[in-house]
């Protein structure tokens, strides 16, 4: 049950920002009721998030997430995002233990927006900041339920292949993968990735994608720019391809390795790209 709010100094605060999870007692201002959720504010008057309080431990503050979202919609967000731990455990593999995975959920647009700009992702509707090794996303509205899971799964996607694997690149392997999860399909209460994107389908319809080669190399401002949903059909239509596969591409990729014998691999894409239609 959440209860009260607790004033933290401004460097407890900036350690939160810098990805910690906990704040130590010699930080606390002004406290709250013991054994309670709180909302806890900088200095400032800034929401750092939302934390259990405990009034006896050294470490007084243990974050549940951030930003300013009443604690019912936290709980939302966190139900999805163990499930899809457990399912990136499944298709992804490697090796989570000790690792504690962060999201910073804003109530406000306006908040969101700005933390955006300085995170350098002025345009995102969402995104994940490998700077603080956590997912950001806004809830106000609130969002439609599909575009919420949608979009965590995305981003969750992001935080676990940097978090367990080291990898935020290259472009299209991130964002393919990310794809991936956010098109699953739920079966037997479980959610599993690699639904059919129909609309990734059509948009690839309209035009002759581009080869590999080519696509496998494009950089930043055109990954992301005016053709970035193009661009993203792309990327979860050939990470599509690589997880029906089956072949140990994906976990190569993982390990940092380069895409093996891109023509055969264009061949079996353009195939399988084929019957998806």
């Amino acid at each position: 049950m959440e209860k009260g709010e607790v004033l933290i100094r401004r460097r407890g605060a900036d350690r939160i920002r810098r990805g910690h999870l906990w704040v130590y007692r010699t930080d606390i201002i002004k406290d709250a009721a013991p054994g309670s959720i709180v909302t806890v504010r900088d200095e400032r008057g800034t929401v750092a998030g939302k934390a259990f309080y405990s009034s006896k431990s050294q470490i007084a503050l243990r974050f549940l997430t951030r930003g300013d979202v009443p604690i019912d919609e936290l709980r939302t967000v966190g139900s999805h995002l163990e499930e899809f731990l457990r399912m990136a455990r499944a298709a992804l593999g490697g090796d989570d233990s000790g690792l504690m995975f962060s999201a910073r959920v804003f109530a406000s647009a306006r908040d969101f927006r700005r933390y955006a700009v300085r995170a350098g992702a002025a345009n995102a509707e969402s995104f994940y900041d490998p700077r603080s090794a956590e997912l950001v996303l806004c809830l106000e509205g609130p969002p439609p339920p599909s575009w919420l899971q949608k979009t965590l799964a995305h981003e969750f996607a992001h935080e676990y292949m940097d978090r367990v694997w080291d990898r935020t690149g290259p472009l299209w392997f991130a964002e393919g993968v990310a794809e991936y999860f956010a098109n699953f399909a739920v079966s037997d209460g479980r959610a599993r990735p690699g639904a059919v994107d129909r609309r990734a389908v059509l948009l690839l319809s309209l035009e002759e994608p581009m080869p590999l080669e080519k696509f496998l190399g494009l950089g930043r401002e055109e990954m992301y720019g005016v053709l970035y949903a193009r661009h993203y059909a792309h990327a979860w239509s050939f990470v599509h391809y690589l997880f029906a596969r089956n072949d140990g591409v994906i976990d190569l990729l993982l390990r940092g390795s380069e895409p093996p014998n891109l023509d055969e691999l264009e061949k079996g894409w353009r195939k399988h790209l084929a019957e998806l239609k």
